[in-house]
């Protein structure tokens, strides 16, 4: 009976078809359009903002102590058990934003 109806009215059919299909295509993008958005504002700020808000600081302390230096606090019962020493680093990074930032 609902095929019947259909057939019936073939052009009404085709339009509540393409309106459905619109509207769920609609719903699916809408996020992927939304967080496009969203970033492309983040970048327009984050160009327009002074390097003192968007930019990254680092600030470090060297250390004197080479790996010879630290090698000969080993004691030599247990160096034949290690391997070269391997120079290294260690970093401690804080995040001070900038006077005026907007958050």
């Amino acid at each position: 009976m609902v095929w019947k109806l259909i057939r019936h009215r073939r052009a009404q059919a085709l339009a509540i078809a393409a309106l459905a299909a619109l509207i769920t295509t609609c719903a699916a993008f809408a996020p992927l359009y939304d967080r496009a958005m969203q970033q492309a504002l983040v970048q327009e700020r984050l160009a327009a903002a002074p390097v003192q808000i968007s930019g990254l600081r680092l600030t470090a302390r060297i250390s004197t102590d080479s790996p010879d230096a630290v090698e000969s606090e080993v004691p030599g019962s247990i160096r034949p058990y290690l391997r070269d020493p391997i120079p290294g680093g260690r970093v401690m990074v804080t995040e001070q934003p900038g006077i005026g930032s907007r958050r």
